[in-house]
């Protein structure tokens, strides 16, 4: 059995783990914010005209991917991939489609970052970097022209945080209130658990004509494409979180529901 004498050691190596990890993250934070501003966020009201009055389909990674097809793409304005859904370019046509691949972790833009420079087909990279500390790793690359950079909500961290980056500088949650009223300028607060939860409020809040979405199945694991992705989604609680952008996108009259599967 511990002792209290090997629980408060315990206790002060963890504390003093947690302060290391919280003092190296900050500064490779700063560093990031400094290049993000050499960068530039993109104009908010340029990344609402891709969305506005245009019918989306949002692409997640959970089962029902493997149902989509090209002619349920071709009903949609515009194609949303998030993550690693855009692997889907391996089985399905998308030439004439208007794509996006939408991205928030940049963790999982490491893991995917050599299949979207050899993308085949024309997309637009747009990117909500909540991971500053990892930004240096993508300078080159989100310079480019066809990418967007969203200008995140920030506020001050802690070194036990639990859901945020543990640093001194952190990404800001989105309230009850900013998701109610779809705000999303001059900074866009974050939803916390799943990047698809941001990404339904960005178009929302956009003013799109409709949002469907395929893939988004919080909760119920993976798709054959991305089976080797973790799936620790907690199902209750995200959909406290898409119940309030129901709400949003009642209010301003748009559609928002689960893309129903063209039968093969």
């Amino acid at each position: 059995m511990k002792t209290n004498i090997d629980k408060l050691i315990a206790k002060i190596l963890a504390w003093a783990r947690d302060w290391l990890v919280f003092i190296k993250t900050s500064a490779e934070y700063c560093i990031g914010i400094l290049l993000f501003g050499l960068v530039g966020a993109t104009n908010i009201s340029c990344v609402q005209s891709i969305f506005k009055s245009k019918r989306v389909i949002v692409l997640g990674t959970g089962p029902s991917l493997d149902c989509v097809t090209r002619d349920l793409l071709e009903a949609y304005d515009v194609v949303v991939f998030l993550n690693a859904s855009i692997r889907i370019a391996s089985q399905i046509d998308l030439a004439g489609l208007n794509l996006i691949w939408l991205n928030g972790d940049f963790y999982r833009f490491l893991e995917l970052r050599s299949e979207i420079q050899g993308f085949k087909y024309p997309i637009l990279s747009l990117f909500v970097p909540i991971h500053f500390h990892l930004f240096y790793r993508h300078f080159y690359f989100l310079r480019r022209k066809n990418s967007f950079l969203i200008n995140p909500a920030l506020r001050l961290g802690k070194p036990n945080e639990k859901y945020a980056s543990k640093s001194l500088i952190t990404y800001k949650f989105a309230s009850r209130s900013e998701i109610l009223e779809g705000r999303i300028s001059p900074a866009l607060p974050i939803l916390p658990h799943t990047i698809a939860l941001t990404a339904f409020m960005v178009i929302i809040s956009s003013g799109c004509l409709a949002l469907h979405h395929i893939g988004c199945d919080f909760g119920a694991g993976r798709a054959r494409l991305a089976a080797q992705d973790p799936a620790n989604f907690k199902r209750k609680k995200i959909l406290l979180w898409h119940n309030l952008l129901e709400k949003l996108a009642n209010s301003r009259c748009i559609s928002f529901s689960p893309a129903l599967p063209v039968n093969r």
